[in-house]
């Protein structure tokens, strides 16, 4: 005897108007099938949801790119042989969001003699900068 499957269907519901649709993925949950459907229903709560969406995976993924700059840093201090404090980084990733996040326009803090000036670019994206002088004075008599 064949064994007949029997597959149930969850048909997605946005959970702010009702409106019901066929989802062209397969959903596993009454929740990932109500996520599905808010995320494209195109009625008013559902649009300001998605964009609030939206902006908290911005938000996230800016949140890494900080680190990964904040890291970068860290690594080019290593090779100049400077200890790189958690203090300073956890300082840096926060005036980085400060920053993104429109509290403050830039700031320029220095670190081992390296200024590094964090600000948004004329296209609105995020900006360390790393300035260097290394000098030497030799006296000789």
């Amino acid at each position: 005897m064949k064994k007949e499957m029997k597959e149930e269907y969850l048909l997605p519901r946005c959970k702010f108007c009702g409106k019901q649709m066929i989802a062209d993925t397969t959903l596993q949950s009454d929740k990932e099938a109500e996520e599905y459907a808010v995320m494209h229903c195109d009625c008013e709560l559902a649009r300001d949801y998605q964009e609030q969406v939206k902006k908290e995976r911005e938000k996230e993924e800016n949140k890494k790119k900080i680190r990964d700059a904040v890291s970068d840093f860290a690594q080019y201090c290593e090779k100049k042989l400077y200890v790189f404090d958690p203090d300073a980084e956890a300082l840096l990733i926060a005036a980085g969001e400060a920053v993104l996040n429109g509290k403050i326009e830039n700031i320029a803090v220095n670190v081992f003699g390296v200024k590094i000036t964090i600000s948004l670019s004329a296209k609105g994206k995020l900006k360390f900068k790393r300035s260097y002088k290394e000098s030497a004075v030799v006296e000789v008599m």
